[in-house]
């Protein structure tokens, strides 16, 4: 049977249907995904460009477009190493698209399947999950793509809901652009929906890569990860880990790991090159490093500009000495760059000592023409850092900021556990190996 057939197993949306989806998308060599992505470029803040790679159409299952859960998707792109798009994207790549089709959902033409038709009324009281829907949306799709002179080449968009990172908790859609490319599902991308099983005949995903190219007005070019570049949050599981859903992934860690060993692997020639850089990027985190859920955004922070510097610490905090900090502090606040969104406020603690880590704008001069471009920190211009501060003895610690060590077996130890596992067991390979 086919993938289609399969899939009508499963009319309305569910786990079952879920589990299934995710099994299919398995079978798709990484290679294939990766190998097909192109290039977006748009303007950055003070005349840079910053450039990302993105899947030219929707994922596919033998030609079909698939809906899919929030959880689903962030699923699928943790399988292939890549990113959901953000809503700001997914404006970018419908403006840069070789082709652009205006949206016709079913709920305003109607549709007609196997000789029944449903008017727009009857779509959305079938539920806009229903499998029937989806393959049919499909089948219009691939029509006017084909109308538009299409021919498996270049990015197209417009017809579609992209699945985007959570806000809040709830599953972010953002897309679905009319005649005048206006996108009906708009705004900041946030729904009222849950993320585990709500799906749309018409919402697909579409990935991009974890990381973006900065190309300076000198020509010069940098990588930098997305979460700098462009606020992002992950899927989480609602139970089991100990976190809010739609927060940025605290043991996120983990997968920046796996990424990272995966690319040592290929390195082999070196082996003590390899030790040398695991033990650089990965020794602090032996270290009593304990970081807490976001107690939430500073409303003062709202863009990468000096007016978002709030310019006073957090409640119950005040700013480091000088001679204050040291590597621990330095890699909490990297975890917590990697691993939040502008404004959030994270507390963490170093052997029982208290601090917040703050995402907010800092900046780093531009070179002057002439200069020693080396002798200027990167990234140039302004972008979202992390200002650490330390408790005030005595102050009070805004609520929701626990300052206790996680107990043995929390969600917090087990995901560190779980990562130096991941690294113990990568160095015992080499050691066998060597």
């Amino acid at each position: 049977m086919s993938f289609k057939d399969d899939y009508a197993r499963f009319p309305q949306p569910g786990p079952e249907r879920e589990a299934f989806v995710l099994k299919a998308v398995e079978s798709i060599p990484k290679e294939q995904i990766v190998n097909s992505m192109k290039p977006v470029t748009v303007p950055g803040p003070n005349g840079t460009k910053v450039t990302y790679r993105v899947m030219p159409d929707y994922l596919k299952i033998d030609g079909i477009r698939v809906p899919m859960a929030g959880t689903t998707a962030q699923k699928v792109a943790d399988y292939f190493g890549l990113n959901l798009p953000t809503p700001k994207m997914v404006q970018e790549i419908y403006q840069n698209a070789d082709i652009q089709v205006p949206a016709q959902p079913l709920s305003g033409s109607g549709v007609n399947i196997d000789g029944k038709q449903y008017s727009g009324n009857q779509v959305v009281n079938t539920g806009v999950g229903y499998a029937p829907f989806a393959v049919a949306y499909n089948q219009k799709v691939d029509k006017q793509l084909e109308e538009k002179g299409y021919k498996g080449n270049g990015i197209v968009a417009g017809f579609a809901k992209d699945i985007t990172p959570p806000i809040n908790g709830k599953l972010g859609l953002y897309g679905l652009f009319d005649a005048k490319g206006k996108p009906i599902q708009g705004g900041s991308g946030e729904t009222p929906h849950e993320t585990k099983a709500h799906t749309e005949y018409g919402t697909y995903v579409r990935l991009v890569s974890p990381t973006v190219t900065i190309t300076h007005p000198d020509g010069s070019t940098e990588e930098r990860p997305l979460g700098e570049v462009y606020q992002y949050a992950r899927y989480t599981p609602k139970s089991g880990t100990g976190e809010a859903p739609g927060k940025p992934d605290q043991s996120g860690g983990t997968q920046h790991v796996d990424q990272f060993l995966a690319q040592l692997s290929g390195q082999m020639g070196n082996t003590a090159a390899i030790f040398d850089k695991m033990v650089k990027k990965y020794g602090a985190l032996e270290s009593s490093i304990q970081i807490m859920p976001s107690i939430g955004k500073d409303p003062a922070i709202r863009d990468l500009t000096q007016a978002s510097i709030p310019g006073h610490p957090p409640e119950g905090y005040a700013p480091l000495s000088t001679g204050e900090s040291n590597a621990a502090i330095g890699q909490a606040a990297r975890q917590i760059l990697e691993n939040s969104t502008l404004g959030d406020q994270v507390p963490f603690t170093i052997e029982g000592k208290r601090y917040m880590g703050r995402s907010e704008p800092h900046f780093h001069p531009i070179p002057p023409a002439g200069a020693d471009k080396s002798k200027y920190p990167k990234p140039w211009g302004w972008h979202r850092g992390v200002t650490v501060f330390k408790a005030v003895e005595g102050g009070s610690t805004p609520e929701g900021a626990s300052v206790n060590t996680p107990p043995a077996g929390s969600s917090n130890s087990k995901g560190r556990m779980s990562m130096l596992q991941r690294i113990d067991d990568f160095l015992e390979g080499l050691k066998s190996g060597s």
